[in-house]
């Protein structure tokens, strides 16, 4: 007997070979020299504080990734449901399946322009099925590009619905009113966080602008970590605490649907 196949992780759109985008990279960039620097002025005193920037600057490329992935993943979400709104209201009216696709790439070039990439591979679909490709070995390629449960649902709704005649309407208004609900729950657990977040950011800028405000104000009075070993490596371990923190605290704060 065979093992059934291990569940599909979602892929996300494609990106250049940092795994961010050009302006993601650059920001994370500036942002980690200005974080080094800070490093060399307020904890160590000492140039030897700029080795600081390599592992902040791939811990920092790690979560911009991650960031842009999610950003990219719930832009996708929102288009692809009001695809499956646009497809719907097309079969509504009485358009074939076919027409319907058309009805769809013509809202959505509305709403994001024909340079969108989501446009852009609705215009191939479309484009293939002007060559007289059956819809649902179209749409099934859309779902190997994007192995995303609700793709995936669809790539079968329409296959099964070809051969038996199912009621797309019904099963594609069903589809996009699940996507719905699921960015409205999305964008409520947002706001239920969004006042743990602010606080999560607070912490993580208070010990920061202290340790500023000190190294200004009366620089004698931490002076005696600067030059010494046991200094060193104090601030070395609080480095480390302070970005596990960080890394700790976002997975605290952010709730998965």
């Amino acid at each position: 007997m065979k093992a059934p196949p291990a569940p599909r992780k979602r892929l996300l759109p494609k990106a250049p070979p940092s795994g961010i985008s050009a302006k993601g990279f650059l920001i994370v960039l500036l942002s980690d020299i200005g974080i080094a620097a800070w490093i060399s002025y307020v904890l160590f005193n000492s140039y030897l504080g700029f080795l600081s920037f390599f592992p902040v600057f791939v811990f920092h490329l790690k979560m911009q990734e991650k960031s842009e992935g999610e950003k990219a993943a719930a832009g996708f979400d929102e288009k692809y449901k009001e695809f499956l709104t646009g497809l719907s209201s097309g079969l509504r009216a009485g358009h074939s399946l076919e027409n319907a696709f058309g009805d769809a790439e013509r809202n959505l070039s509305v709403l994001y322009g024909q340079r969108d990439p989501f446009v852009g591979e609705l215009s191939q679909m479309n484009r293939q099925i002007g060559m007289n490709i059956p819809v649902e070995e179209i749409f099934s390629r859309f779902a190997d590009r994007h192995p995303i449960e609700e793709v995936e649902n669809m790539a079968e709704i329409l296959a099964i619905g070809k051969r038996l005649g199912g009621n797309y309407v019904k099963n594609i208004s069903e589809a996009a009113e699940k996507i719905r609900q699921s960015l409205e729950l999305k964008a409520k657990i947002a706001a239920l966080t969004a006042e743990k977040t602010f606080e999560l950011k607070m912490m993580l800028i208070l010990p920061p602008g202290m340790l500023t405000y000190i190294r200004i104000a009366s620089p004698d009075f931490i002076s005696p970590i600067y030059g010494t070993a046991l200094g060193i490596g104090l601030v070395s371990l609080s480095i480390a605490c302070y970005i596990t923190a960080y890394a700790w605290g976002t997975k605290i704060v952010k709730i998965e649907v």
